[in-house]
């Protein structure tokens, strides 16, 4: 029953024992079931990866040849120096600061003629 993934619980309903008196005398049969239960499952997902199925080779990349999507970001100040937290700054370098954003947020927009595009009028 182990082997179909039958619960601790629902074994020792079925045979009709108590979940201790499963594991103390049936240990070595559970670990049998759990066993080829795992292998089931691994040699279904063996085959259908040999069949070409993109999930089963995902599955097996990532946890067998350790695989991952995951992307690192750092992050790092002006010329790779460590980050600076605003309110951290000192009060004058945080009104520079201020004020250098607000030059280039407030700046005129740039001239279309400079991109090398004419645009009709």
């Amino acid at each position: 029953m182990a082997v179909r993934f039958l619960s601790r619980k629902g074994i020792a309903a079925v045979i009709g024992i108590g979940q201790d008196a499963l594991r103390k005398y049936y240990a070595e049969e559970l670990e049998v079931g759990d066993a080829k239960a795992e292998l089931n499952v691994r040699t279904g997902l063996y085959k259908a990866a040999k069949k070409g199925n993109v999930q089963a080779l995902i599955h097996l990349s990532k946890t067998k040849l350790g695989d991952s999507e995951k992307v690192q970001h750092e992050h790092s100040g002006p010329n790779g120096g460590s980050v600076q937290h605003f309110l951290a700054m000192p009060a004058d370098q945080r009104r520079a600061h201020l004020e250098a954003l607000a030059a280039r947020v407030l700046a005129p927009p740039p001239d279309d003629a400079a991109d090398g595009f004419e645009t009709e009028h």
